[in-house]
């Protein structure tokens, strides 16, 4: 009887021990139903003041209330299977595909001491429902350029548009080149549409703004 309840209570421990990010800022988060995914960011490095670009994905359901101290949190990162697949990225976006189910993330700023972007898309996607991540092959007309620190909206179509942000060495452009266009991708199964919008007489791109679709 003594073993038996050893036993139980050591389930009963695996049960309870929770997944907690570790603190983060600039990471991309997107709400699908009643679970909002977050990816990427930057976390602190190793040294104090220092901050490092991530590539991981995790979740927290909000479709029940729960103890502050205890958020039901769910990591994801052992479904990046391939590390080299998803760069490490913060200041990025994710937006949901018209299925209802594919994550698209897009751009990001990466650690440029660490990260070779040559040849990388800028744009990756994850499957909620087989919890696989997949390369996404950018068009060579027009040309896309990864962006960070710029914004996203998605329409009821699952029409993507991207504003603002800028390109650089941290999202593996040789330069420096801010984002005044607008970036459309079209969504769908079988229908993945890219194109940039000059922004006519609108206002110039933002660094860091914000887009609210009405």
């Amino acid at each position: 009887m003594m073993l038996i309840h050893v036993i139980l209570f050591l389930q009963l421990l695996h049960t309870v021990i929770c997944f907690t990010p570790s603190p983060r800022n600039s990471v991309a988060a997107v709400l699908v139903n009643s679970t909002i995914w977050f990816f990427g960011g930057c976390i602190p490095g190793s040294t104090a003041g220092s901050w490092v670009s991530s590539n991981s994905l995790f979740s927290l359901d909000v479709s029940r209330s729960w103890e502050t101290s205890s958020p039901p949190w769910t990591d994801h990162s052992s479904d990046l299977t391939d590390p080299s697949l998803v760069y490490t990225r913060c200041q990025s976006t994710i937006q949901l595909d018209a299925d209802g189910v594919t994550l698209w993330v897009f751009g990001g700023q990466s650690d440029v001491t660490s990260e070779n972007l040559t040849n990388r898309s800028p744009a990756v996607q994850y499957n909620t429902g087989a919890h696989v991540w997949s390369n996404v092959t950018m068009p060579s007309n027009p040309v896309v350029l990864g962006l960070h620190a710029h914004n996203a909206v998605r329409n009821s179509q699952g029409v993507i548009f991207y504003f603002g942000g800028q390109s650089d060495l941290t999202t593996g452009f040789n330069g420096s080149l801010q984002n005044d266009n607008v970036i459309k991708l079209s969504t769908g199964p079988g229908m993945v549409n890219w194109n940039v919008l000059p922004s006519g007489n609108g206002w110039n791109g933002r660094y860091l703004g914000t887009v609210t679709l009405v």
